[in-house]
């Protein structure tokens, strides 16, 4: 089963690498530059959300997505701020991590395949 997965990072040299990571038959790739492009396209499995997006921010986005698809969506925080963020939010959120830039891309893969772990 192909696992959809959305990067929501506004730096493209990023979403490169993202894509050239992931590119593989089991991952359906799609990245954005920011939120408001995420909720043109239909629920994912898991969406990567960078923090400081401009306009609409990381949390923001993903309050959206909980808006347009409901309760249950999925995500991975990065940031290259203070990646605190309380565990309340992390669970309103689907929040499975938050890993601040830069972080170990061998991290990020990781959390991945284990999210997908039949």
């Amino acid at each position: 089963m192909i696992k959809k997965l959305m990067l929501i990072e506004d730096e493209e040299l990023f979403q490169d690498l993202f894509k050239e990571i992931f590119a593989k038959p089991d991952y359906q790739i799609i990245c954005v530059n920011n939120g408001s492009e995420a909720l043109n396209h239909p629920r994912q499995d898991l969406y990567i959300v960078d923090l400081g997006l401009p306009g609409m921010g990381g949390l923001e986005t993903l309050e959206a997505l909980r808006q347009k698809f409901g309760d249950g969506i999925r995500s991975i925080i990065i940031t290259g701020y203070d990646p605190s963020i309380d565990k309340k939010t992390l669970e309103k959120y689907g929040i499975i991590e938050v890993l601040q830039k830069p972080f170990d891309i061998d991290r990020l893969k990781s959390l991945i395949h284990t999210l997908f772990l039949p």
